[in-house]
């Protein structure tokens, strides 16, 4: 008799549990449900806020200006703010130089596309994919370009990079200071090399090597 008195009491006892963790649960879920969420803000229209704003300071002949949000350039015929996310171009006769001050100067020649990736301030990240365009680095920050598969950190002072439209070669001299090159060759395999001022580095797209001369 004792024991199925313990056995009634503990079946009662179980179902109790049960009941009370389904109510605890309920009323969990409840107030999951009419919690207000977290908002988050994204917006096309405008870069983050901590990101730097270039400057085309000059242009010559035909450039072309792409919006964070367009689909199509457009042409520009006097200096303007650049920032992140937007895209410029230099037709046949086209020049132009965007300047971050105390940052970074980028002088760009005939046809060249460059892309402005990222500008924050402590790291500018540019892309160029095809033309001629000059970097030089004015201060600390971080300054990279990436052009197709080739990254390009400027340790310091001044490179030009040339990507030839006709040839699977992408050149970079380095006038003054250093840089840091880094791509990943046909096996997968991350490579880094340094080039000094006066030395100029030869990177084949096709084959994914380079050469230091």
């Amino acid at each position: 008799m004792k024991n199925i008195l313990i056995f009634i009491a503990y079946f009662l006892l179980g179902i109790f549990l049960i009941f009370s963790f389904r109510q605890l649960t309920e009323a969990i879920n409840f107030h999951e449900l009419n919690s207000p969420l977290a908002q988050f803000s994204f917006s096309l229209d405008t870069p983050p806020s901590q990101s730097l704003q270039g400057e085309i300071t000059s242009l010559f002949g035909e450039v072309e200006w792409q919006s964070r949000t367009a689909t199509q350039p457009a042409k520009i015929t006097k200096p303007r703010q650049v920032q992140q996310g937007e895209e410029v171009k230099t037709l046949d006769s086209g020049q132009l130089t965007i300047v971050f001050p105390n940052i970074a100067g980028i002088a760009v020649h005939p046809k060249t596309e460059i892309d402005i990736i990222q500008t924050l301030p402590t790291n500018i990240l540019i892309g160029q994919n095809s033309g001629t365009a000059d970097y030089k680095k004015l201060d600390n920050n971080s300054l990279s370009v990436r052009s197709q598969n080739l990254l390009i950190k400027i340790n310091q002072g001044e490179i030009m990079i040339s990507v030839d439209e006709n040839k699977p070669y992408i050149t970079a001299n380095v006038i003054t200071g250093s840089v840091t090159v880094a791509y990943n060759d046909m096996n997968f395999i991350t490579k880094l090399i340094a080039v000094s001022s006066g030395e100029s580095l030869l990177f084949r797209t096709d084959t994914k090597r380079a050469t230091v001369f």
